[in-house]
């Protein structure tokens, strides 16, 4: 955390960033109440600043809002090589709010509220624990042609990996951005998907996923994957980074593909579904998730 700090990572921000100082104003989330009182509670990590909100999502069960403000903040702030440290800032909010959860259970007089603040102290104290358990963390690659549904199959797989909060989304259209100067806002033009364009996009979202799997979490890589030295680099990060892999293909079946995209795919289970909601149940019993 030290190296964080030297390297302006901590700085004066919000403070007390919860679902409960956050408001749409306007039709957009805005944060508000941040702490002004002290420079020892407000000049933090930025980690532990959005450790907070997403401790707050995952235990009012929205672990798939959690997942989606986790990417778009890293999509944002490149900051993945540190998320080793973000278990243990997890878990101090969570057990922070226990201390003042029961800190009210104390002080009512009405029953009822006294034994609700108990409730919620005592599961937010299991949070914090689990928060800290080790897991082993995957590496998930779903490819398949534009209008399979990837982006809601991967997100909803996203939030279902572990630790909390869930895997690194690493999408090749933002990559391709990056490879290319072209601002997110901006539309990529038919050069930015010229072949060599492609393989240095591939290059750096695997650079990309094994630091964060060398930092303990998992990644699902979203990306189209049609030729087989772009899907075989990431089977190979696995061996290297000793993480379980799974590679998925969305829409059609291995043997409907052109060749290029046929060849060596089969190793790949094959998840064509009319509905994203069918596909997302799919992959999870794929993965080995209960139903």
């Amino acid at each position: 955390m030290r190296p964080r700090r030297d390297r302006g990572k901590v700085r004066r921000i919000h403070g007390d960033l919860r679902l409960a100082n956050v408001c749409l104003l306007d039709g957009r989330p805005t944060l508000f109440d941040a702490i002004e009182f002290s420079d020892a509670l407000t000049c933090i990590d930025m980690l532990y600043d959005i450790a907070s909100l997403l401790a707050d999502l995952h235990h009012r069960g929205s672990g798939l809002l959690a997942n989606i403000f986790f990417n778009r903040y890293f999509d944002i702030i490149a900051d993945a090589d540190n998320l080793s440290v973000l278990p243990l800032m997890l878990s101090i909010r969570a057990a922070t709010w226990a201390y003042g959860l029961a800190g009210s259970a104390a002080r009512h007089r009405d029953a009822a509220e006294s034994a609700a603040f108990a409730s919620s102290a005592r599961s937010m104290l299991e949070l914090a624990s689990a928060l800290l358990s080790k897991s082993v963390p995957r590496l998930v690659a779903v490819g398949g042609f534009g209008g399979s549904r990837k982006s809601a199959v991967v997100e909803q797989i996203a939030a279902d990996l572990r630790p909390v909060p869930g895997a690194r989304i690493l999408r090749s259209d933002l990559a391709r951005h990056a490879v290319t100067g072209i601002a997110l806002d901006d539309r990529l033009s038919a050069d930015a998907y010229r072949p060599e364009i492609a393989d240095r996009t591939y290059e750096t979202i695997r650079d990309q996923a094994g630091a964060v799997l060398q930092a303990g979490h998992s990644v699902v890589v979203d990306a189209s994957f049609f030729y087989p030295r772009h899907r075989h680099i990431f089977r190979a990060l696995a061996d290297a980074t000793h993480v379980p892999f799974v590679g998925i293909w969305l829409g059609r079946a291995p043997d409907m593909l052109p060749a290029p995209v046929h060849r060596d795919v089969r190793d790949w289970p094959a998840v064509a579904a009319e509905d994203p909601s069918d596909a997302i149940a799919a992959v999870r019993k794929l993965l080995g998730f209960a139903a």
